[in-house]
Protein backbone atom coordinates (compact mmCIF):
# COMPACT_ATOMS: atom_id res chain seq x y z
CA UNK A 1 0.00 0.00 0.00
CA UNK A 2 2.68 2.48 0.70
CA UNK A 3 4.28 1.41 -2.76
CA UNK A 4 1.08 2.85 -4.10
CA UNK A 5 0.82 5.64 -1.84
CA UNK A 6 4.47 6.62 -3.23
CA UNK A 7 3.04 6.18 -6.95
CA UNK A 8 0.29 8.73 -6.06
CA UNK A 9 2.49 11.04 -4.35
CA UNK A 10 4.14 11.56 -7.45
CA UNK A 11 1.49 11.85 -9.76
CA UNK A 12 0.17 14.63 -7.54
CA UNK A 13 4.20 16.37 -7.59
CA UNK A 14 4.20 16.12 -11.38
CA UNK A 15 0.56 16.85 -12.36
CA UNK A 16 -1.22 18.62 -9.03
CA UNK A 17 1.21 20.07 -7.02
CA UNK A 18 -0.63 22.74 -4.84
CA UNK A 19 -2.37 19.38 -3.48
CA UNK A 20 0.53 18.13 -1.53
CA UNK A 21 0.24 21.29 0.21
CA UNK A 22 0.41 20.01 4.24
CA UNK A 23 1.32 16.22 3.42
CA UNK A 24 4.91 17.56 0.96
CA UNK A 25 6.22 13.94 0.77
CA UNK A 26 9.82 13.61 -0.50
CA UNK A 27 8.95 11.84 -3.99
CA UNK A 28 11.78 9.70 -4.83
CA UNK A 29 13.40 11.28 -8.19
CA UNK A 30 13.54 7.69 -9.80
CA UNK A 31 9.46 7.36 -9.97
CA UNK A 32 9.15 11.00 -10.98
CA UNK A 33 11.62 10.69 -13.49
CA UNK A 34 9.63 7.37 -14.79
CA UNK A 35 6.35 9.60 -14.50
CA UNK A 36 7.92 12.36 -16.35
CA UNK A 37 9.58 9.83 -19.65
CA UNK A 38 5.77 7.73 -19.48
CA UNK A 39 3.75 11.56 -19.97
CA UNK A 40 6.47 12.37 -22.85
CA UNK A 41 6.12 15.62 -24.35
CA UNK A 42 2.60 16.69 -22.94
CA UNK A 43 2.21 19.43 -20.35
CA UNK A 44 1.79 17.39 -16.97
CA UNK A 45 0.10 20.09 -15.50
CA UNK A 46 -3.10 19.72 -18.33
CA UNK A 47 -2.93 15.67 -17.51
CA UNK A 48 -3.54 16.99 -13.92
CA UNK A 49 -6.10 18.99 -14.48
CA UNK A 50 -8.09 16.10 -16.31
CA UNK A 51 -7.68 13.94 -13.23
CA UNK A 52 -8.10 16.62 -10.84
CA UNK A 53 -11.26 15.18 -8.74
CA UNK A 54 -10.01 11.98 -8.80
CA UNK A 55 -6.45 12.79 -7.56
CA UNK A 56 -8.25 15.10 -4.97
CA UNK A 57 -10.52 12.50 -3.50
CA UNK A 58 -6.97 9.86 -3.16
CA UNK A 59 -5.52 12.39 -1.45
CA UNK A 60 -8.24 12.88 0.99
CA UNK A 61 -6.40 11.28 4.04
CA UNK A 62 -3.22 11.20 6.54
CA UNK A 63 -0.49 8.56 5.43
CA UNK A 64 1.20 7.20 2.42
CA UNK A 65 -0.80 3.80 2.76
CA UNK A 66 -4.07 5.39 3.04
CA UNK A 67 -3.45 7.07 -0.14
CA UNK A 68 -2.38 3.89 -1.39
CA UNK A 69 -5.80 2.49 -0.61
CA UNK A 70 -7.50 4.80 -1.98
CA UNK A 71 -5.40 5.08 -5.18
CA UNK A 72 -6.20 0.87 -5.59
CA UNK A 73 -10.01 1.32 -4.95
CA UNK A 74 -10.07 3.87 -7.84
CA UNK A 75 -8.07 1.84 -9.83
CA UNK A 76 -10.57 -1.18 -8.85
CA UNK A 77 -13.29 0.66 -9.70
CA UNK A 78 -12.09 2.41 -12.83
CA UNK A 79 -9.25 -0.06 -14.67
CA UNK A 80 -10.06 -3.67 -12.59
CA UNK A 81 -7.91 -5.34 -15.35
CA UNK A 82 -4.92 -3.61 -14.79
CA UNK A 83 -4.63 -4.83 -10.87
CA UNK A 84 -3.95 -8.57 -12.78
CA UNK A 85 -3.66 -10.88 -9.55
CA UNK A 86 -4.69 -8.50 -7.18
CA UNK A 87 -8.17 -7.59 -8.33
CA UNK A 88 -10.62 -8.40 -5.46
CA UNK A 89 -11.25 -6.82 -2.31
CA UNK A 90 -10.14 -9.67 -0.34
CA UNK A 91 -6.71 -9.76 -2.39
CA UNK A 92 -6.36 -5.77 -2.08
CA UNK A 93 -7.39 -5.39 1.69
CA UNK A 94 -4.58 -8.63 2.39
CA UNK A 95 -2.06 -6.21 1.36
CA UNK A 96 -2.82 -4.14 4.91
CA UNK A 97 -4.03 -7.54 6.63
CA UNK A 98 -7.79 -6.05 6.62
CA UNK A 99 -10.63 -7.83 5.86
CA UNK A 100 -12.57 -7.75 2.27
CA UNK A 101 -15.35 -5.54 3.86
CA UNK A 102 -13.00 -2.84 5.28
CA UNK A 103 -11.61 -2.41 1.80
CA UNK A 104 -15.02 -2.51 -0.32
CA UNK A 105 -15.66 0.53 2.18
CA UNK A 106 -13.40 2.46 0.56
CA UNK A 107 -14.42 1.41 -2.93
CA UNK A 108 -17.97 2.14 -1.87
CA UNK A 109 -17.13 5.73 -0.42
CA UNK A 110 -15.51 6.52 -3.83
CA UNK A 111 -18.43 5.31 -6.16
CA UNK A 112 -20.53 7.65 -3.70
CA UNK A 113 -18.29 10.58 -4.42
CA UNK A 114 -18.33 9.96 -8.19
CA UNK A 115 -22.03 9.73 -8.60
CA UNK A 116 -22.22 5.64 -9.42
CA UNK A 117 -19.17 4.96 -10.99
CA UNK A 118 -19.50 0.99 -12.03
CA UNK A 119 -17.12 -1.85 -13.31
CA UNK A 120 -17.69 -4.31 -16.02
CA UNK A 121 -17.95 -7.37 -13.57
CA UNK A 122 -20.93 -5.93 -11.47
CA UNK A 123 -24.51 -6.68 -11.73
CA UNK A 124 -26.67 -4.60 -13.60
CA UNK A 125 -28.76 -2.38 -12.06
CA UNK A 126 -32.03 -4.69 -12.72
CA UNK A 127 -30.07 -7.97 -11.84
CA UNK A 128 -28.89 -6.50 -8.46
CA UNK A 129 -32.77 -5.42 -7.59
CA UNK A 130 -34.04 -8.93 -8.53
CA UNK A 131 -31.33 -10.57 -6.43
CA UNK A 132 -32.30 -8.29 -2.93
CA UNK A 133 -35.97 -8.72 -3.61
CA UNK A 134 -34.75 -12.56 -3.74
CA UNK A 135 -33.07 -12.07 -0.52
CA UNK A 136 -36.60 -10.20 1.46
CA UNK A 137 -38.70 -12.87 0.47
Amino acid sequence: MVDMGWRLATMLRVMRPELLEGMMPKVPRVLEAGLRTAIGDVDPLEIGAGYKRLLAWCRRCKSLSQMGQRTFAMVYVLRRDLLSGRNTNAAIASLQNKTRQAFNRTVGNFRDTFAGFRNAVMRGEETRTKCRDAQLI
